[in-house]
């Protein structure tokens, strides 16, 4: 007796990537092309839609200069991240004094708060070191970036084939031009301190 079957013809969902990975380590974003197929293989209803694409964990490290008392701050999300959105990760932040390999898996301080970004208002020399952030969805760590924070102390460096009396002329014109700037003002206050003294020395005579 003949078998008979019936082959049900696919249909669904089909995705096409559109670009690369826009990373070359961690947590990235390509751009699918998300199409309906048919019972034909017609394609329809496209529509382009962000994707994450995982590489491997490991970003090297960079190195971050930094004055003494001023301002510094180590980023640890980039364009991707913020892309797909900070809350659906978590991040971590370990310190080890010195200068170290970004390989180096032994960072004995975990710095408190899990935040994307580490802020010093003022670096000061003891900031100086290497700072490890870990990115993780969930419990999986998904990408490791190094920081290697150098503080230098903040020197004013002056010429020395500049003769004294042409740094007193250019110190001289400095003062001669603000005190033209805030003559108006002085002038004015000079008057209303005239004024005052008058009307004091006519009330004392009357």
């Amino acid at each position: 007796m003949p078998r008979f079957t019936t082959k049900e013809p696919m249909t669904g969902q089909t995705e096409f990537p559109m670009t690369p990975c826009s990373t070359s380590c961690g947590v990235g974003l390509k751009f699918v092309n998300s199409c309906h197929v048919d019972a034909t293989g017609a394609l329809s209803a496209c529509s382009v839609s962000p994707r994450s694409c995982l590489l491997p964990t490991s970003c090297g490290s960079v190195t971050v200069l930094a004055h003494r008392g001023k301002w510094v701050e180590l980023e640890c999300a980039d364009e991707s991240l913020q892309t797909l959105g900070i809350e659906n990760f978590g991040f971590s932040w370990w310190f080890k004094p010195g200068v170290i390999s970004p390989h180096e898996k032994e960072f004995p301080e975990k710095l408190e708060g899990e935040t994307p970004m580490l802020r010093f208002k003022r670096a000061f020399l003891e900031n100086a070191g290497t700072y490890k952030c870990d990115v993780y969805n969930r419990t999986t760590v998904v990408k490791t970036s190094v920081f290697v924070l150098k503080v230098k102390n903040l020197t004013l460096k002056c010429d020395e084939n500049a003769k004294p009396e042409s740094l007193a002329s250019t110190f001289g014109k400095r003062l001669v031009f603000e005190l033209k700037k805030h003559l108006k003002t002085i002038v004015t206050i000079f008057t209303v301190l005239l004024c005052i003294v008058a009307v004091i020395c006519l009330y004392l005579m009357w």
